[in-house]
């Protein structure tokens, strides 16, 4: 709504005044206060691009990437605009969302000619990687086809199809930080993979460690219900908790596993994730429930006219899972489609993961302070106190009280980065 009525106005000053810098800049004013208003415009104007440049539909997109940036200018919040900006394209690029690198390049370019290279320097190190993510696959491909045949059949493993992997290799620094799983039990030929992949890796650039990412891995895991055939599209945790259910024969109770019994199956020690695992895969939209959800009833507490009653009346299992919920495979599972897509649930944003983030923006502020703070005191050598807010006010560029800055003076005075002169307390100096 914002975006529109900035255009509607931009559109009704060049009409009635030619474009007249005599209500324009009163008019700049007035949205410098609007935008800045509210501390969360800049997060809901990332969200929206992120939204947009999603949509295949997306019409005239330079149109749009320009008014875009005529309300981004106004924004002082351009660090928090970043953050969430920044990890919303990294989900675009490794999720397979992107509808048109040109537009995404094009978006980062403008945001670079208006905030400087150092602003966009990690985003276009997320595509750099990307690029070079496809070439060293394409050398790994032409590499593994110079190998015997014998030599590669063997890298699935005794009794499994030949597994096809695709490996995106990331910059750490560029890239937000992912949940890490480091005790996930991978199936031995994923393993041989994973091993292949890295031997290549390590001959042409050594020196350098490999961690895998777990929970950014997705599968094509083909499943069989009755006499039909489907190919399923999930994560790679998913996967594993699929793979758990070819093991039937292991469960005493015929089939079934319980969420403790699977985290121990597959090595995930999140029991919050996996409980989110098991309900996209048994309580998700029709046709993609390819598991079964049975609720554990305590008989302590069941009576004769509950029971009459439950048989009657058919019962939806609970979102909520238990230790002892046992879940099986769905033998009734059916679907028209024979490539299903099954997303894990994900929680729209939680409010810890969205105060984090906003936290890590909050923090380098801090930072950004400090610095700025060492470098007027280090070219002035000695400033006083109301000297010294104003300009760093000016330079900081993000939205900073002077009890923010007065906060990180009394810490470089600790960490002795600065002193205040003893004939004039209102006075600074620079400590070298």
């Amino acid at each position: 709504q914002l975006l529109l009525l900035y255009s509607k106005l931009d559109r009704l000053v060049s009409k009635l005044h030619g474009g007249s810098s005599e209500l324009a800049s009163p008019l700049k004013h007035v949205w410098d206060d609007i935008v800045n208003d509210n501390p969360s415009v800049a997060e809901y104007l990332a969200k929206h691009i992120d939204m947009q440049f999603r949509n295949a539909k997306l019409q005239n997109s330079q149109k749009f990437q320009e008014q875009c940036m005529q309300l981004f200018c106004h924004l002082q919040a351009k660090d928090i605009f970043e953050a969430f900006y920044k990890r919303d394209l990294a989900k675009r690029l490794l999720l397979g969302k992107v509808v048109s690198m040109d537009v995404e390049r094009s978006m980062v370019t403008l945001l670079k000619a208006e905030c400087g290279a150092g602003y966009t320097s990690k985003m276009e190190g997320m595509f750099q990687d990307v690029e070079w993510s496809r070439e060293t696959m394409a050398r790994y491909k032409q590499s593994q086809s110079l190998l015997p045949v014998e030599d590669i059949s063997s890298s699935s493993g005794s009794g499994s199809s030949v597994v096809d992997m695709e490996v995106q290799v990331l910059t750490t620094g560029y890239w937000p930080v992912y949940p890490q799983y480091p005790n996930l039990i991978v199936p031995p030929y994923l393993q041989l993979q994973q091993e292949r992949f890295w031997n290549h890796y390590k001959t042409k650039y050594q020196g350098r460690r490999m961690t895998w990412q777990y929970a950014l891995g997705n599968c094509s895991v083909k499943a069989l219900f009755g006499t039909k055939k489907y190919e399923l599209v999930v994560s790679l945790c998913q996967a594993l908790v699929l793979l758990c259910f070819n093991d039937t024969a292991e469960d005493e109770k015929g089939g079934g596993w319980t969420l403790p019994q699977i985290m121990a199956k597959t090595g995930l020690e999140d029991r919050s994730e996996c409980e989110r695992l098991l309900q996209s895969l048994s309580l998700g939209k029709d046709g993609t429930r390819v598991l079964r959800k049975i609720d554990y009833v305590d008989p302590t507490t069941v009576t004769a006219s509950t029971t009459s009653s439950d048989t009657k009346k058919k019962k939806k299992p609970r979102l909520v899972v238990g230790d002892h919920d046992v879940f099986t495979i769905n033998e009734k599972f059916e679907s028209r489609m024979r490539k299903i897509k099954i997303n894990n649930i994900q929680w729209k944003e939680t409010k810890e993961e969205h105060d984090k983030l906003v936290k890590g923006v909050s923090r380098d502020r801090l930072y950004l302070i400090d610095a700025v703070l060492v470098r007027i005191l280090k070219a002035r050598k000695t400033i006083l106190h109301q000297q010294l807010i104003p300009q760093v006010l000016e330079q900081v560029k993000v939205p900073a009280q002077p009890s923010d800055i007065k906060k990180r003076i009394e810490s470089l005075i600790e960490r002795e980065y600065m002193e205040r002169d003893e004939q004039d307390r209102n006075r600074y100096k620079y400590l070298a």
